[in-house]
């Protein structure tokens, strides 16, 4: 994923506190568990978080599809 892609998902998902754990994951490559250890969230709250990004890029690109 490129970063502006990121920065329009962050958007639409309304990622505003765990933006940063989710890059490191979608944008960086990192795991879940290391992008929540970089920012002091739980592996919980990060994959929570990728979950709600993942599904809101599968539903963006249904809607283009469309």
């Amino acid at each position: 994923m490129k970063p502006e892609q990121f920065e329009a998902l962050v958007k639409l998902a309304r990622l505003r506190e765990t933006a940063d754990s989710v890059r490191l994951v979608l944008v960086d490559g990192l795991s879940q568990v290391e992008a929540g250890e970089r920012t002091g969230r739980s592996k919980q709250a990060v994959y929570k978080a990728v979950t709600q990004a993942r599904r809101t890029m599968e539903l963006a690109q249904q809607l283009c599809k469309g």
